[in-house]
This record gives structure tokens, sequence and C-alpha cells, in this order.
């Protein structure tokens, strides 16, 4: 798969990711299969994505 593709399918599942974290989902099964090497080609930590998520929860629910 091109470089760029492969970006955007780790877009992807980061996003799905923080969409269930919003609505209060469980984990997809595609987050177990793909998420650390996601947060890997991004160049993410875990603690980074989650500092995304609080950041995103924070203002779609107007606190920001």
């Amino acid at each position: 798969m091109p470089a760029e593709g492969q970006h955007l399918v780790a877009l992807a599942l980061l996003a799905e990711r923080a969409i269930q974290l919003h609505a209060g989902l469980s984990d997809s099964a595609e987050w177990h299969k793909g998420g650390q090497i996601a947060l890997q080609h991004l160049g993410l930590s875990t603690d980074e994505f989650g500092e995304i998520i609080d950041d995103a929860k924070a203002f779609l629910d107007g606190q920001d």
C-alpha cells in the first residue's frame, strides 16, 4: 500500500477510536489489531493520543 494510503488508514482508525471513546463505547477489533501500529505510523505515543482525545472532548463539549 502506498504511504498515502497507510496514512489515511491510520487516521481513520484513530478517528474511529476517538468517536468510540467520546460515545463511551468499547474497543473495536480493529483498534486491538491496529491501534498501536497506527499510532506508531503517525508518530504518536499512547499518552499523546490521550491528550488529543481530551482536547477533542473538551472542544466537542464546548469547554475550549
